[in-house]
């Protein structure tokens, strides 16, 4: 079993800029899908979804291998997420305003959703001058997503929207050594998929109160579900000898017919089944070229930052432009996709300037490895 999986990490700069192309599009007016294409562009919320499923076959791959004390795992994580999270927090905050101001400014009030996209960052900026203490102690704690509307309404997406999905997997972090420890033995798997089917329906069900988004664990059980049984049956699956594409077309064609959003799945099950069952055929040298070739590899330990930083600098590049360049909906589209090469830029230098020493603190603190290890550059943010 190889310790770290380069394909994985190649994975999240395509998903980080599917989200980022989402952010865009909707920023400069393209709300409703006209074709197939602007129907998967727009779909950035599946991109989140194969996040969580990479979050429980990276955290599970960790558990498994680096048998680390439950404080040192926890202290490598908050290493690992809190740095570049507080800075995007930071700049969330202080661009809200911003936002408000580039959506009132827009000059295509009339496209389809607008009205209703717009109220939706009115009432995000109001909550957040409403309560500015309440929403900036929940987002300290990384606990905004697990938060209830009804006590907090828009805690998951006051200060910055997709930092929902950073509470998300903070919320997993705490909970899956326990979850991964009652998966060793028969009894603890029947107990622990139980409870996590009571959890899941609990908070289906609104018990529990409501969330904005998928931002309380309970929601995501499914997701992290199939990202835990992906890594733990890989050991068992790559002894098959299965072709790839067979089983990504099998597994698709499954998904097809019984899935109601089969999206982040399919997906997924592509992309399993080549990390899985590689051969030397032309495909899976094309599967590799472009999960694994050095390049992708290093815009995907850049991931991270992108996807939480794009949104401000897609705002402030927006507010620069509406005036000029940007008076169309195509013109803005242009500069919300020069934001995105952008942000890019400034998170390759937040990884190498930011993320990468703050891992290599908590690992010199809790006396971990030296040597990079999956967990560490492929952890998942959103």
């Amino acid at each position: 079993m190889k310790s770290r999986f380069d394909e994985i990490v190649g994975l999240r700069i395509y998903l980080a800029a599917w989200v980022a192309i989402d952010h865009g599009l909707e920023t400069a007016g393209f709300l409703n899908p006209t074709n197939a294409l602007l129907r998967v562009l727009l779909d950035g919320g599946s991109s989140v979804a194969v996040f969580i499923i990479i979050s429980g076959f990276v955290i599970t791959h960790l558990i498994e291998t680096a048998h680390e004390p439950y404080g040192k795992y926890l202290v490598r994580r908050a290493f690992r997420l809190y740095p570049v999270y507080i800075i995007a927090c930071i700049c969330g905050f202080f661009t809200a305003d911003s936002w408000v101001r580039l959506a009132a400014m827009s000059p295509w009030s009339h496209a389809l959703g607008w009205s209703e996209y717009t109220q939706n960052i009115l009432a995000r900026a109001q909550q957040l001058h409403t309560n500015p203490l309440g929403h900036i102690a929940a987002h300290l704690f990384m606990m905004h997503g697990a938060i209830p509307d009804q006590i907090l309404a828009f805690s998951a997406s006051t200060i910055l929207p997709a930092a929902w999905s950073i509470s998300l997997e903070w919320q997993f972090y705490l909970v899956a050594p326990l979850v991964l420890f009652g998966l060793r033995t028969r009894t603890g798997v029947i107990w622990t998929t139980i409870a996590s089917l009571m959890l899941f329906i609990i908070t289906k069900n609104g018990y529990l109160g409501e969330h904005e988004f998928r931002s309380f664990i309970g929601s995501a059980v499914p997701y992290f579900a199939v990202g835990i049984a992906s890594r733990l049956a890989i050991g068992w699956a790559s002894g098959l000898k299965l072709n790839p594409l067979a089983v990504s077309a099998v597994g698709c064609a499954a998904l097809l017919m019984i899935g109601k959003d089969p999206t982040p799945l399919l997906v997924w099950t592509i992309f399993y089944s080549f990390l899985v069952w590689q051969d030397d055929g032309l495909l899976s040298r094309l599967f590799r070229f472009l999960t694994a070739a050095r390049p992708i590899v290093l815009f995907g330990e850049a991931s991270y930052s992108l996807y939480l930083i794009h949104r401000p600098i897609q705002i402030l590049l927006g507010i620069a432009a509406i005036t000029t360049i940007g008076r169309t909906q195509h013109g803005m589209l242009m500069v919300q996709m020069a934001a995105i090469a952008i942000a890019l830029l400034i998170s390759l230098g937040l990884y190498f300037g930011v993320e990468k020493p703050f891992i290599r603190m908590g690992k010199q603190i809790t006396g971990g490895r030296s040597r990079a290890c999956m967990a560490d550059v492929a952890s998942p943010g959103p």
